[in-house]
This record gives structure tokens, sequence and C-alpha cells, in this order.
């Protein structure tokens, strides 16, 4: 079973915080709204495609990002917003997911990341072998 589910791309893991007087860090709200979308998105899609949250399973994380103008940006800053948003809806902890950029496009009118998620296909003692 495959869980795809449609994301609009978050803040950059450099813009997600911000720093207070004091010296202390605070996610921004933007941030903080992102993730609260991205889980409600989340949860919506695990109902509907009959996805049930797993436990301590390897997970492959296949990641296509769509960018509306060609500002050079790095994907690999999404994934920690990616995967936190995620965990305890599609997964129990996020370091049993394999993160995998697949493609970056530019396409006009799309700003978003598109996710499928799946269960790794090699058996648990296959994994303990290597």
């Amino acid at each position: 079973m495959k869980l795809k589910l449609t994301l609009p791309i978050a803040q950059s893991v450099n813009h997600m915080y911000g720093q207070r007087r004091d010296g202390t860090r605070y996610k921004t709200d933007k941030a903080t709204n992102w993730h609260e979308n991205a889980q409600t998105v989340a949860k919506i899609e695990c109902l509907r495609q009959g996805w049930e949250k797993t436990t301590k399973e390897i997970l492959i994380m296949e990641m296509r990002f769509f960018y509306n103008d060609a500002r050079r940006r790095d994907t690999n800053n999404q994934h920690k917003q990616i995967a936190d948003a995620l965990e305890k809806i599609v997964y129990d902890d996020d370091r049993h997911v394999l993160m995998r950029d697949m493609s970056v496009e530019l396409k006009s009118g799309r700003h978003e990341v598109e996710i499928t998620v799946y269960k790794e296909r090699r058996k648990k003692n296959e994994r303990e072998r290597e």
C-alpha cells in the first residue's frame, strides 16, 4: 500500500525559526501554520486512503517538488519540516523514514510537493544481516 499526499512548499529550515531578544528561539507563525495544515492534510489522506500509522517499520518517502519560479532552492531544507509534520500520523518516528528527492520541476501555478510513502520491501532479517 502507498500513501499519496500533496503539501504546499514549506519555509526552509533556515527561515522557520526566529530569535527573541533574550536569545531563545521560537517557531515562526508561518512555520507553525504550515505544520498544522500539513498534519490536517495527512490525517485526511490517511483516513481516505486507509493508511494505518506504522511502528518501527522502515518507510520510503518519495518527494517530487514543483516550484512556481526559478529561484535557487535546496530541497533538503524541506525534509525536516515534512518529516516532523507527518510524525505520529503516518509513522511513529521519523528516524524510520528514508527520504528520496525524485524530481524538481518548474511549473507555473504550482508551489507544492507530491509525497508518496510506502513500506520498504526487504524483510527485517535481511536488514539485520547487513
